[in-house]
């Protein structure tokens, strides 16, 4: 071999320094997002909210329809584990009751927890009937009171009584369901305009790139074209992590 050539061995599966050779594009990807605590943090949270949203309708004790008009504006009810009813400690799931007492001065009425009635509360209980994902019939819920005629707000009650926590839990559906269809139409729209770019080119390039220069992601910030002064050129600018360093 003559002098000065330098030979190239094959990369060595077993050995750790050799992995990333080796490694295809989405585990390069997995292996840098995993680095980044915060990230996976955020992940894990992300997964949780979307789970909340595909099973919604039975973590939520009741309808986000059904209301008690007489409990509007009812405070939140605190979860207790354990009874004093009976004279002595036992395990018991339960939340107060309420008891009405009057402002004479602000004229109105105000709710107050009364410790001497116990709603029971009991896991997988049944309540209103739904269907999930608009195919299985249910009426199975996570919790709730064990007779659905007893209040159970534990985040209160709204003007017209109805659980704020069950809808709370159905409105994340909706904010979380925005997301995807934007991303699902940017992609449909990226695909179709790019293939249209790449095999007509000419005018359909320039349109395309307009229109998708017109509809950019990241628009410039507010505050720079409100107030030019303190805000310098750069901060108009969309950075993200595909711009170079």
């Amino acid at each position: 071999m003559a002098s000065g050539e330098t030979t190239l061995s094959a990369p060595v599966r077993g050995q750790p320094e050799n992995r990333l050779v080796v490694a295809g594009q989405w585990r390069l990807m997995w292996l840098k997002f995993r680095k980044h605590k915060l990230a996976m943090a955020g992940g894990v949270v992300t997964i949780l909210i979307y789970l909340v949203v595909a099973f919604a309708e039975f973590l939520a004790p009741t309808s986000p329809e059904d209301y008690k008009a007489a409990y509007s504006y009812a405070p939140p009810q605190m979860l207790h584990f354990i009874s004093m009813k009976s004279g002595s400690p036992s395990l018991l799931l339960h939340v107060n009751g309420y008891k009405i007492e009057v402002d004479k001065q602000a004229g109105r009425r105000n709710f107050v927890a009364d410790p001497e009635v116990e709603i029971p509360v009991g896991l997988f209980v049944r309540g209103a009937p739904y269907r999930l994902w608009g195919l299985v019939p249910l009426d199975v819920h996570l919790i709730g009171p064990l007779n659905d005629r007893d209040p159970m707000f534990l985040l209160g009650a709204d003007r017209l009584g109805r659980d704020m926590l069950s809808r709370m839990i159905y409105g994340a559906r909706i904010s979380m369901s925005v997301g995807l269809i934007g991303v699902s139409i940017a992609l449909v729209l990226g695909i179709l305009l790019g293939g249209l770019s790449g095999y007509f080119g000419g005018g359909s390039t320039r349109s395309s790139s307009g229109s998708s220069s017109s509809s950019s992601p990241c628009p410039p910030s507010p505050f720079g074209s409100v107030s030019p002064r303190p805000f310098p050129q750069t901060s108009t600018r969309c950075w993200s992590t595909f711009s170079s360093p």
